[in-house]
């Protein structure tokens, strides 16, 4: 069988993107030909996931995606049809769960899988599972409890559900304190402020460090507050003893949690964090804050774990202190935090023979198509957002769908205006050519006459004399689309009737 699962990069630190590192070569070892769909916005960058699980011998199909959702749900199914998979999982990729639709119609089985509770999980199910039938999946995997719990509840459909949180390795050796050697306390994860409240982790970390002496803490992990975050470690003073160290290659992540002793973890919202397991398999003690999903799997407060309130500012230091002053307790409670991972069977090995079980029974046998039908980004229609629109995001093609298939029909004459990257980038991943593309338009009358990407470029005037012919459509994408759009306006040309800004 085989079985093909998406992941996205470069290097976005994320914990669906670490599992699958462990977990692809996990499953050809149990017989399934486990592939990868890697999915990037900037092909040639290099990204330490991919690199990694090519280096474990797991085949790679590239996919490289554009601007626009519609078009990159054609490129997620070029690159399914492309490996005749009996399973395709889009794990936490949107447009592949789009995909999932056309792939579903080849006799593929579609398995998604919910990481957390959080907005956009919700949008998935609504869409995905309750939703038209048309764009259901043929089943999901959860990875807590009570995800399991709550999607029983919120579904109205009894889709094949398995529960398979992502395991984690059990190494061989664990965390230990030497004599004289520092308290190491260690956040691994994503340095944003939605969900992982990293901002609250660090100053946390900045009372605790600075209120004891042989106390220290360092900071793994990237993200969109990692500035932030460097800002704040710089100027408190510290020096060394709290420090940032970056992201972790997967091989890398158990040796650093090796060296620690405690983990903070004050998250709004988790799955069932794999760099908590990751801590916990080694014999990391966690201070955690309690969440909704993945609590009641693993921690057990007071005997594997500290259970702390995130907005109470001492309770990170006193939670550390107490693990300080007592090394006894340090000791019961990493011990029983490492066998904790094994006891509830959160290891990579029984991750992988739950998948392997759950694939063997979702996978079409001799169904599929021998030669699929792609779907073209010009004849997708995406459904409706959910109501709540605060989950699901996408930036769908070209503006609305009917403004386009008139185009068409209408056979005008059609120019973008900006002969840049993002006009050159439309034209490319739009499928203009399906249009009448007469050329381009660009105030910059040293390009007038001149040839971008084989059409012609033209300056405003043509389109204000009338010269263009038939009544033009313009797309405008340009940065300066807000000094383009009143000349067209003056120029008797209305919104959205006559010109679109992309």
């Amino acid at each position: 069988m085989r079985a093909l699962f998406c992941m996205s990069g470069p290097d976005e630190m994320n914990g669906p993107n670490a599992w699958l590192v462990r977990h692809l070569p996990r499953l050809r070892l149990l017989g399934v030909d486990a592939q990868l769909l890697y999915v990037t916005r900037r092909s040639g960058v290099p990204c330490r996931f991919r690199r990694k699980l090519s280096e474990s011998g797991v085949p790679i199909i590239d996919v490289n995606l554009g601007r626009y959702t519609e078009k990159d749900v054609e490129a997620v199914c070029r690159g399914v049809a492309s490996v005749e998979a009996d399973v395709f999982s889009p794990n936490c990729f949107l447009p592949a769960y789009y995909a999932c639709r056309y792939v579903r119609e080849w006799g593929v089985a579609t398995i998604g899988v919910l990481h957390s509770d959080d907005p956009y999980y919700s949008d998935i199910v609504e869409m995905f599972i309750d939703g038209d039938p048309a764009w259901r999946l043929s089943g999901v995997a959860v990875v807590s409890r009570y995800l399991g719990s709550w999607l029983e509840s919120a579904s109205r459909v009894g889709l094949p559900t398995m529960y398979a949180p992502c395991g984690v390795p059990v190494p061989e050796r664990a965390a230990r304190r030497e004599p004289g050697m520092p308290f190491r306390v260690v956040y691994s994860g994503r340095l944003v402020e939605r969900q992982k409240r990293i901002s609250r982790v660090v100053a946390h970390l900045v009372r605790t460090v600075g209120a004891c002496d042989c106390v220290e803490a360092v900071i793994y992990g990237d993200g969109s507050a990692a500035a932030d975050v460097a800002e704040t470690v710089r100027s408190c003073g510290l020096g060394a003893r709290l420090r940032m160290a970056g992201g972790l290659d997967p091989d890398g992540v158990l040796d650093a949690m090796q060296s620690a002793h405690a983990m903070v973890q004050l998250s709004e919202y988790e799955g069932l964090s794999i760099s908590l397991l990751e801590a916990m398999a080694c014999g990391v003690v966690p201070i955690v804050a309690r969440t909704r999903s993945g609590f009641e799997d693993v921690l057990r407060e007071g005997e594997n774990c500290l259970v702390v309130e995130s907005d109470d500012e001492d309770s990170v230091r006193r939670a550390t202190l107490a693990l300080v002053e007592d090394p006894e307790t340090w000791s019961r409670l990493s011990r029983c935090a490492r066998a904790s991972v094994s006891d509830a069977r959160l290891t990579s090995e029984e991750c992988a023979a739950r998948w392997k079980r759950f694939l063997d029974s979702c996978a079409v046998v001799n169904g599929r198509l021998a030669t699929p039908t792609l779907p073209r980004a010009l004849d997708i229609v995406l459904p409706p957002l959910t109501a709540s629109g605060g989950g699901i995001a996408r930036v769908d093609a070209r503006g609305p769908r009917d403004l386009i298939r008139r185009l068409v029909m209408e056979a005008r004459p059609v120019f973008v205006w900006g002969t840049g990257e993002a006009g050159r980038a439309f034209v490319r991943e739009c499928s203009v050519g399906d249009l009448r593309f007469e050329g381009w338009i660009d105030s910059d009358s040293r390009k007038t006459g001149t040839f971008v990407d084989g059409a012609r470029v033209q300056g405003p005037e043509v389109l204000r004399t009338g010269k263009a012919g038939a009544r033009p459509f313009v797309f405008v994408a340009s940065m300066y689309h807000t000094q383009i759009v009143p000349h067209l306006v003056d120029w008797g040309f209305e919104a959205r009737r006559d010109f679109l800004v992309v």
